[in-house]
């Protein structure tokens, strides 16, 4: 009796475990740079924002000011530290967009630890202006123009991410793992 009791139980955390994992993730705001201290920015320019997850899961959203005359311009997103010049882990090309607009980057599953870096860049823009602050306003991370810092300057931005979060089956499944042991152990000796 007491040993299908535990049974039930192993297999009640495994079932909760595997639904809650097929369950969609929430999805949270993670790093905001909003400043009020508006600079606008060339889109014929080739910047790249670095940033810092503050959250761990998968990269669902970005959002960028976009000032006037709104040109076509290409996004794209790359896991690790600003300068980069490899392939881009995620890209697309936008138009017409003014004030924040976003900007799905679910499609290409990038994944998140909290602390990892990545940048937001944007190139090939057909005039127009991006959105942006001075004094440092976003102090985890720096602007990259060219391949050159950006000293003092950061691009507004936002950024969500769909937080995985701890199953709450999870608990349930290793005391119900945990006692199958103990029984077989104890079944033996």
């Amino acid at each position: 009796m007491k040993r299908n009791i535990i049974l039930n139980c192993a297999a009640a955390g495994a079932l909760l475990l595997a639904t809650a994992s097929i369950s969609s993730a929430a999805t949270v705001v993670d790093q905001v740079n909003d400043s009020n201290s508006f600079v606008g920015f060339n889109t014929t320019l080739n910047w790249q924002q670095e940033v810092v997850a503050g959250v761990s899961g998968i990269l669902d959203t970005i959002e960028l000011n976009f000032g006037i005359g709104g040109g076509s311009i290409d996004v794209f997103v790359n896991l690790g530290s600003g300068w980069q010049t490899d392939a881009d882990d995620f890209s697309t090309s936008v138009s017409g967009l003014s004030g924040y607009s976003s900007i799905d980057v679910s499609s290409a599953d990038i994944s998140l630890s909290k602390g990892d870096t990545f940048i937001i860049g944007v190139r090939n823009g057909a005039g127009g202006d991006l959105r942006g602050s001075s004094g440092d306003t976003y102090a985890p991370g720096g602007l990259f123009l060219n391949g050159s810092a950006y000293t003092d300057y950061d691009l507004n931005f936002r950024t969500t991410v769909a937080a995985v979060p701890l199953p709450a089956a999870l608990p349930l499944m290793v005391f119900g793992l945990g006692s199958i042991v103990a029984l077989r152990r104890k079944k033996q000796a």
